[in-house]
């Protein structure tokens, strides 16, 4: 039976070998959308290795975040080309947190008895190309692990930081750091391929809006005040989500109009260069005001999709967290009841 099994794999693989090369290609795979709070974690996305003593090395894999999960594989693999162990981890979406598991297998395959149950971590904290992953209480199974921090150096290096957790009375370790090169062929910024996002770089525009909605020059208070009640005008045929994050929160806001979502990606732009910069809208609403006064302390990514925007906000700082909070849950309460919302004072979101 096993041989039969064989003859055909060998033979179906010499058909796919010997197709013509004018045979129609399968066309691009449509996965349904990644979850917001797992689009930051996009960076990770890719093949990396790092080069050891003696001819070892290790490597590690992650499939780029679809729907609301992304799986990842790692492997040691020695100098005389033994492989001592596996691990296997998915990183899942889950309704209020982000969750790390991970297995750990032998060489040869089977569990290791003193690990039987998966490590369990919740994502602690988001940055800009960076995450952290702590034991998630008292059943984690995360041994002495006190927490792990994957990390972009550069488009090409992956840095893995596990840190140890310090013994009662005692100093902690020195953390186990892994800095991996790229591999695989991968270009930079491959991170992205495949995930139907696109990364905001520098001074990216999208066409400005029609004379219909607006006759100001963009980058003006004029010209974004009259895309912004446009918005409020269509607020019935855009969609919202909102994802609650350990330090900031992630959005996504879309329309099925082209017109409506190609306004969003305006809005959402402008707003970008107006918190950087400090440039105030809405100065008479106290929770847009603060947070303005804050400014410095929030990091905003803006990736740009097929039907509108997923935006990131994140800070360091307790009381900008509550603004961001409070901002979003304004926002969305102008989504759902468009220019009505947007003639009252945003409410303030207590923790």
């Amino acid at each position: 039976m096993h041989r039969a099994l064989i003859l055909v794999a060998a033979l179906t693989v010499t058909g796919c070998a010997s197709t013509p090369e004018h045979a129609l290609q399968p066309a691009e795979v449509q996965g349904p959308a990644v979850a917001p709070a797992l689009e930051p974690l996009a960076f990770m996305a890719g093949a990396w290795a790092q080069q050891q003593a003696n001819g070892a090395m290790i490597e590690e894999h992650w499939m780029p975040p679809r729907g609301s999960a992304m799986l990842g594989s790692f492997r040691r693999i020695l100098g005389n080309g033994a492989v001592p162990f596996y691990e296997f981890t998915q990183i899942v979406a889950e309704k209020d947190r982000v969750v790390l598991r991970q297995i750990h297998i032998h060489g040869n395959f089977e569990p290791d008895p003193k690990r039987t149950e998966p490590m369990e971590l919740v994502l602690e904290r988001i940055g800009a190309e960076s995450a952290t992953f702590v034991p998630a209480g008292d059943r984690a199974n995360a041994g002495e692990l006190e927490r792990i921090t994957y990390a972009c150096d550069g488009a090409d290096m992956l840095v893995l930081t596990v840190q140890p957790r310090a013994r009662e009375g005692k100093p902690s370790d020195p953390p186990l750091v892994f800095r991996m090169q790229r591999c695989g062929g991968g270009a930079a910024g491959a991170s992205r391929r495949g995930t139907g996002l696109a990364a905001v770089s520098e001074g990216q525009s999208v066409p400005r809006a029609p004379a219909s909605v607006t006759e100001a020059e963009p980058g003006t208070v004029a010209y974004d005040r009259d895309v912004w009640q446009t918005l409020l005008h269509e607020h019935a045929s855009i969609r919202r989500s909102v994802t609650q994050l350990p330090n900031g929160l992630a959005a996504t806001t879309e329309s099925d109009n082209p017109a409506v979502a190609m306004l969003i990606k305006d809005h959402a732009l402008a707003m970008k260069r107006r918190m950087e910069s400090g440039a105030r809208v809405r100065v008479w609403d106290p929770v847009f005001n603060e947070l303005f006064d804050r400014h410095d302390k929030v990091r905003l990514e803006v990736t740009l999709t097929e039907k509108g925007v997923s935006i990131v906000e994140t800070t360091d700082d307790p009381e900008t967290l509550r603004l961001l909070k409070s901002h979003s849950a304004g926002v969305t309460d102008m989504v759902r009841e468009g220019g009505a919302a947007s003639r009252r004072p945003t409410p303030y979101v207590d923790d």
